[in-house]
């Protein structure tokens, strides 16, 4: 079960410690560019030797609001690698570094989700107009092929977690259809986040990056 541990506020942005399955996951959430900016550049230099073999695993999530008008903009976009996570609040971001963008559209790292289909075209059609340079893996599919598995295709994000994971989540659908357009972001809402993302990267790393790349 996934549980807050500290929260620490700073003027442009909040720290979260999440523990998970006696895991400890340092996750940032914030809606200024620097921020995500100083993030991403921290993730490469410390990824460096993956990403030069074009091996980098990210994990990749978004929530929206489901009362927003079709094609559903997202709220938030979230980010994980090892220990860390990045939650970038869309809504309020004061603009987009450009180096979300390089990262968006970098063919060396390989992005993953859960049931990611239209993620892609959710972040192109949000008002920051993120392009991804290919449809992230959906680690759920590469999960049916690799275990024979044609069940788990539709199942649930807690279901999956548990199985291949062996870590209870909670993922309550009350959370998932909850506000994410709010300015500041509930302890709940956070933590579902995470685990959208950080889940998905422990999940990927187990797969063969040959096999991530088929799906």
């Amino acid at each position: 079960m996934a549980t807050i541990h500290r929260h620490y506020t700073h003027p442009n942005h909040e720290v979260y410690i999440v523990d998970l399955n006696r895991t400890r996951i340092t996750v940032t959430v914030t809606s200024f560019s620097s921020i995500v900016k100083n993030w991403l550049k921290a993730m490469l230099h410390f990824n460096g030797h993956r990403y030069r073999q074009r091996r980098l695993i990210v994990g990749l999530g978004i929530q929206w609001n489901p009362n927003a008008l079709h094609p559903f903009p997202p709220d938030t976009l979230q980010l994980a690698v090892n220990h860390r996570c990045l939650i970038f609040h869309l809504t309020h971001a004061d603009g987009v570094p450009y180096i979300l963008h390089q990262i968006l559209l970098d063919d060396a790292i390989r992005f993953v989700g859960f049931h990611n289909r239209y993620d892609p075209d959710k972040l192109l059609h949000s008002p920051l107009q993120l392009r991804m340079i290919r449809y992230p893996t959906d680690v759920v599919k590469c999960l049916r092929i690799r275990h024979n598995d044609p069940r788990i295709e539709n199942a649930s994000v807690r279901r999956v977690v548990k199985k291949y994971l062996r870590i209870k989540v909670e993922q309550r659908g009350e959370v998932k259809d909850s506000d994410w357009n709010r300015l500041n972001l509930t302890e709940e809402q956070v933590i579902f986040a995470v685990v959208d993302a950080y889940c998905a990267f422990l999940i990927a790393i187990k797969i063969p990056i040959r096999q991530l790349a088929q799906v």
